[in-house]
């Protein structure tokens, strides 16, 4: 009764009037019924001034010259309200599943990470071990037959074959000498003895001999045995720095440091070369970037770049870490 004489714009908020006029002036202007407010932003007002979230549906009711209608004003306040309880659960369920699907992609990137590994610590071994026992044994054999030439062949023969023998064991050692350095640079085996602290400071003497440019290690960790993921990554993400340093950064100084928290192991990386660009971390791919961060979120961790220009490079890798006590399975 309150509403008898009254226009219909005092059930619309002032601010949706303009849009209201809208949808009333097409309605008669092609007079059939229809509702409004499906999939629009429609509200009304309820006597104390509140807002509600509205579904109208018109209907006309003659065909004449004047042409009137009734107007069903329906709450939908219950739907509006369900339906954002599904919208959200539906983004939660989306979250979840994405989580979901970077655990199992971040386990399968680790796996693959594993069974490389364990692909180049067989190579190693065989490389070490086999091939190197043969080449000993080759060297063993030459040895005897010098000591037979040097006994029995005449001295022009003697000194003749001798000048050969010593330049053949020059070949074997030089031999030796790489197969123990491929078999290093596959899987150092003091990664397993003697622990990670260990195996970056030999990578960092074997950088500073073969490139020519210092390296100095500090670290006041000794002995650390930790799971075999962080140990491998934190090892080769260190191997693809120094890479990095001798073909870009034009160095002539490169400081590593090894250190940890409670929780986290952080290696350091300083060169005093001519310092990487964001536009060079952005073509991440020339620089091996996004295989060393990748390294590092598979096993939890991240890696920052920060570089100065003429003032060098500083990389710092942190990891979560547990180290593993003697007996136990990495």
């Amino acid at each position: 009764n309150e509403l008898l004489g009254k226009k219909v714009e005092v059930l619309i908020p002032p601010r949706l009037r303009t849009h209201h006029q809208g949808h009333r002036t097409h309605f008669f202007a092609e007079p059939k019924s229809r509702p409004m407010g499906a999939g629009l932003d429609l509200w009304c007002l309820r006597k104390d001034g509140s807002e509600f979230p509205a579904e109208i549906s018109l209907s006309p009711l003659g065909m004449g010259e004047e042409i009137s209608a009734t107007a069903a004003i329906r709450d939908i306040t219950d739907r509006k309200r369900m339906e954002d309880q599904l919208r959200r659960a539906h983004d939660e369920l989306e979250v979840r599943v994405e989580q979901r699907t970077a655990d199992v992609r971040r386990l399968a990137g680790l796996h693959l990470q594993m069974v490389r590994e364990e692909e180049r610590t067989s190579i190693a071994r065989e490389i070490h071990d086999d091939l190197g026992q043969y080449l000993t044994a080759l060297r063993m054999d030459l040895s005897a037959l010098e000591r037979k030439v040097v006994a029995e062949a005449s001295e022009k023969v003697a000194t003749e074959l001798l000048r050969r023998s010593r330049a053949m064991f020059q070949v074997l050692d030089q031999t030796l000498e790489v197969v123990r350095r491929i078999s290093a640079q596959l899987r150092p085996t003091m990664i397993d003895e003697l622990g990670i602290a260990a195996a970056l400071e030999w990578q960092a003497g074997e950088f500073g001999r073969r490139s020519g440019i210092p390296c100095h290690y500090q670290s006041e960790l000794k002995h650390m045995a930790l799971d075999h993921e962080v140990s491998t990554a934190v090892f080769r993400i260190f191997q693809e720095l120094l890479t990095n340093i001798t073909r870009h950064a034009e160095a002539t100084k490169v400081d590593v440091e090894l250190k940890k928290t409670e929780e986290t192991l952080i290696l350091r990386v300083h060169d005093n070369g001519k310092g990487v660009t964001e536009a060079e971390l952005e073509r991440a791919n020339s620089l091996g970037v996004i295989g060393m961060r990748e390294r590092a979120h598979l096993v939890g961790g991240k890696i920052d770049f920060v570089g100065k220009p003429g003032k060098g490079t500083t990389v710092t890798l942190q990891v979560p870490y547990r180290e593993v006590k003697e007996g136990e399975h990495s």
